[in-house]
């Protein structure tokens, strides 16, 4: 995880500007983005946000200044409360709002109905006082194994525990023919060689159990 903003005792003062915030951003690979909070209830102790509108985010305006959770919650982006819920986009909030002046992150947005003043903000510090804001910048897809008929990409997005719709590039399977849970899994694998187009690779599948991968 790469820090991006925090204050408070707890987490200790990093508090870039506008534009040394969003360099930072700009540099990882996926905009899944963490907030925990020292003072925060149970459920906004820890808060994982997942971006669809990379290209035209402004994270420093939105998570710090003015949340605009009133706009685009479950096209533009979702929250959920473990990073696995984030990574495969499943079991998101279902209540979000936003647009209230100098409120940030997450406003009144909650896992079930609304949340009061779990929200962090730049002039009403009497609310949340330690916060911290981070963007998962680490690529696990490398040891990961594609089911046949599939390729590793080279540009394979963040996963936990590998999934072939992430972290796989369809040729002769079509990616609605993956089952959504990934099978246990004991491979040995030696790449002979890659190409753009090709790449030769040995698989020993283990189980065929369906299991959860952490």
């Amino acid at each position: 995880w790469q820090t991006l903003y925090s204050v408070g005792t707890f987490f200790g003062d990093f508090t870039p500007d506008e534009a040394e915030f969003e360099s930072i951003l700009s540099q990882t690979p996926w905009y899944i983005i963490r907030r925990e909070c020292g003072g925060c209830k149970e459920t906004h102790k820890v808060v994982f946000m997942r971006r669809n509108d990379r290209d035209d985010y402004n994270a420093y305006q939105d998570l710090l200044v003015t949340w605009r959770g009133d706009v685009g919650h479950g096209s533009k982006f979702n929250l959920f409360s473990t990073l696995e819920d984030a990574l495969i986009d499943q079991n998101p909030w279902s209540y979000c709002n936003g647009n209230c002046f100098n409120v940030g992150f997450p406003c009144d947005c909650s896992p079930s109905g609304r949340s009061s003043y779990q929200w962090n903000s730049l002039v009403h510090k009497s609310v949340q006082k330690d916060y911290k804001f981070s963007v998962l910048a680490t690529e696990m897809c490398g040891t990961y194994v594609c089911s046949p008929g599939m390729l590793l990409r080279e540009d394979a997005a963040i996963v936990v525990g590998g999934d072939d719709r992430a972290c796989c590039l369809q040729t002769t399977t079509t990616f609605s023919s993956i089952a959504t849970t990934t099978a246990t899994r004991t491979t040995t694998r030696t790449t002979t060689s890659v190409t753009s187009t090709s790449m030769t690779s040995t698989d020993t599948l283990g189980s065929t159990s369906a299991s959860s991968s952490t």
